[in-house]
């Protein structure tokens, strides 16, 4: 590999990547991080008949990682925005191996062009963040329309609403209100900051706007890839928590159990 392409590279990803020689040519590892943590990393491969040219392939995981986190690239509008990404940067999908490649070029375009297979790689990832919209726009309505089903007619049932009009920053994604109890906040905890937004109401209504109502927390799963572990924690050491997902009752009589008392020990 020439010198000067090395120089143009590093130049281009100001600095900030790992260069290694492999057989086939150069692993370029990125300062990007995919979904899954990784680098966003590539490889130049060289024309094994013109020294003077090359193309550029990502490390065949692309593909396979978007498939295996439900990401469907080969039926509907999906393959269809597919198509459209890879004709807008000149790239193609080697199906027997899941690679993504450039066609070969000259090897004094590999610089500028490493930075347009960088983008591509990264609008990649926007396939999985609708993917998980989707996911957790399913979560949210299902549990809402499990607690309208099991409380309608014993209680209100607001969506989007506030506890209290005092506490106008603080919207919770459920409150439901029953006749004689104080009104139970419910946040369908999504994402980082839906279990923040239920950390500070509560803090909020305990220590600083005493108000007479309570706070739970609905995950999807036991284990919220998306809920640091520390926030988790002290969720769970602040108010109810309960999981939805395989666990529908469970999390039903438990949300009951907020919004009514406990039942009454019967022998």
């Amino acid at each position: 590999m020439e010198p000067s392409y090395k120089d143009a590279l590093c130049k281009a990803f100001c600095g900030d990547i790992s260069l290694r020689e492999v057989p086939v040519g150069l692993a370029v590892s990125t300062i990007f991080k995919r979904e899954d943590g990784d680098a966003v990393s590539f490889y130049v491969v060289y024309d094994s008949d013109d020294p003077g040219q090359a193309r550029l392939e990502d490390d065949g995981f692309t593909v396979p990682y978007l498939d295996a986190s439900g990401v469907d690239l080969g039926d509907g509008t999906r393959a269809e925005a597919f198509a459209v990404l890879m004709d807008e940067y000149g790239v193609e999908l080697d199906e027997a191996e899941s690679v993504l490649r450039t066609p070969l070029m000259p090897i004094e375009r590999l610089a500028a062009e490493s930075m347009r297979f960088v983008a591509f790689l990264l609008r990649m990832q926007d396939f999985l963040l609708v993917t998980r919209e989707r996911v957790e726009e399913t979560f949210r309505a299902d549990v809402v329309r499990a607690v309208t089903d099991k409380f309608a007619g014993r209680a209100e049932i607001l969506v989007d609403e506030l506890i209290a009009p005092t506490l106008k920053d603080y919207p919770a994604d459920l409150v439901i209100r029953a006749v004689g109890r104080d009104p139970l906040a419910l946040f369908i905890a999504t994402s980082e900051n839906k279990a923040l937004e239920a950390l500070l109401l509560s803090m909020q209504v305990q220590f600083v706007a005493p108000t007479p109502c309570r706070v739970m927390m609905v995950l999807e799963t036991a284990k919220p890839a998306r809920i640091k572990e520390r926030t988790y924690a002290r969720a769970i050491n602040n108010f109810p928590v309960a999981v939805f997902r395989g666990h529908e009752q469970p999390a039903l009589v438990a949300i009951e159990r907020q919004i009514f008392g406990a039942s009454p020990v019967t022998h």
